[in-house]
C-alpha cells in the first residue's frame, strides 16, 4: 500500500532552469556612441527542459544621440529554417532594460533564439546574435507509485464511487471530469457506481466491499496526513505479480480531499483548484508517483504552472494505460 500527498503553493512558482547565463550581443555596423555599447543585448540559459519557460533579459538602445530615450518594443524570435518567427514581445524600460519569458517547447531539441527591436522613427532596427538553447526531453520525469512498478489491469473497467459527506462544494461534476480527462489520455475505462458512505481515513481495509476507487472528504482532525498545506491524499493497494512489466497489480485506490484546507482551493480546473488536485490524486490511485519538475501535474505542489498534463505526466500515463497491455 502506498499513498502521496499534494501540497498547494501560496504563490505561483517559477519553473526556470537556472544554468550558466551567456550574454550575446547584437551587432551590425555602428558609429559614434553606438560603437561603444551594443545596440541590443540578450542573456539567457543555454539549457532547459521541455515544458519550461525560458527567461531572457537584456538591454536595447532607446535613444538616438542628443535625444531623450523612450520605451521600445523588443521581440523574441525563433529560427525556423531560413526565417525568424516572432514568438513573444515586450516593451523595454525607459533606459532599455527588458525581461521576457518564452516557452522552451513541448519536445526536446535545439532552439535558436534572438532578440530584436523593430525600427522606430529615431532608431534603426537591431537584433542580437543567435542564442542556442538545448532543450532536454522532459518525458522521463515521472515515477510509479510503488517500487517495481504499479498499475491496474487496463483491460477491465475500474469502478469508482463518491462520498459527498463534508464536501467543500458540490464536487461530483469535477470528480467526473477528472476521471474523463484521465480516461481520454490513458484509454482506461472508468464506471461510476454511485455514492458511498466510505472514505479513506488511513485504513485501506475500511474500504472493503466498496468500489475500486473511493473519493471523499475529511479534515486533518480525521486524517492527519491532511495537516498544514496538504490539500489531498491519493494512494492504492494491490497484489504482487510476476512476469509483467510491473510488480504490483492495483486492486483498490482512494482519494481524500481536505474540506478545511487553509488555502481554500476553488472548484473547477484552474490554478490551485480542487479539480487540479483531484486529477493529481487520482493518478496516484492509478499507480503514478511524483514528478520532479514543477511543469508536470504530478509535481507535489499545485500551482499555476501545472494545471494540465506535462511531458512527464503523459509518459507516465502511457505506462499505466491501455498501451501497457493487460495484466
Amino acid at each position: 500500500m502506498c499513498c502521496f500527498a499534494l501540497r498547494r503553493s501560496g504563490a505561483a512558482l517559477l519553473s526556470i532552469v537556472l544554468l550558466a547565463l551567456v550574454p550575446v550581443t547584437a551587432t551590425g555596423p555602428a558609429t559614434g556612441a553606438e560603437a561603444r555599447a551594443p545596440a541590443i543585448t540578450l542573456v539567457g540559459p543555454t539549457q532547459a527542459s521541455s515544458g519550461d519557460r525560458v527567461v531572457l533579459r537584456g538591454n536595447v538602445a532607446t535613444n538616438a544621440p542628443g535625444k531623450p530615450g523612450r520605451p521600445r518594443v523588443v521581440q523574441v524570435a525563433v529560427r525556423a529554417g531560413d526565417r525568424w518567427r516572432v514568438v513573444a514581445k515586450t516593451r523595454s524600460t525607459l533606459r532599455g532594460a527588458y525581461r521576457i519569458a518564452v516557452p522552451a517547447g513541448s519536445t526536446g531539441g535545439r532552439r535558436v533564439l534572438r532578440a530584436q527591436a523593430p525600427e522606430t522613427p529615431a532608431l534603426r532596427a537591431v537584433h542580437s546574435e543567435p542564442l542556442s538553447v538545448t532543450v532536454a526531453d522532459g518525458s522521463g520525469d515521472w515515477s510509479f507509485l510503488m517500487n517495481g512498478g504499479s498499475r491496474w489491469n487496463p483491460c477491465a473497467p475500474i469502478t469508482w464511487s463518491y462520498n459527498p459527506a463534508g464536501q467543500a462544494y458540490q464536487a461530483l461534476s469535477d470528480v467526473t471530469t477528472a476521471f474523463a480527462t484521465i480516461a481520454a489520455a490513458s484509454g482506461l475505462t472508468f464506471t461510476y457506481v454511485g455514492p458511498t458512505p466510505l472514505v479513506y481515513l488511513g485504513v485501506p481495509t475500511a474500504l472493503a466491499g466498496g468500489a475500486d476507487i473511493t473519493v471523499g472528504w475529511a479534515s486533518a482532525a480525521k486524517l492527519a496526513g491532511l495537516a498544514d498545506s496538504v490539500v489531498g491524499i491519493g494512494g492504492a493497494g494491490g497484489t504482487k505479480i510476476t512476469g509483467h512489466d510491473v510488480e504490483w497489480q492495483l486492486t483498490r485506490g482512494w482519494v481524500t480531499l481536505d474540506n478545511r484546507d487553509p488555502l481554500a482551493p476553488g472548484p473547477g480546473f484552474g490554478a490551485s483548484s480542487f479539480g487540479q488536485v483531484l486529477t493529481h490524486e487520482l493518478l496516484h490511485a492509478l499507480g503514478l508517483g511524483h514528478a520532479a519538475r514543477p511543469r508536470n501535474l504530478m509535481y507535489p505542489v499545485a500551482s499555476g504552472q501545472n494545471t494540465t498534463f506535462g511531458p512527464g505526466d503523459r509518459a507516465g500515463i502511457a505506462h499505466i494505460g491501455t498501451a501497457a497491455g493487460c495484466l
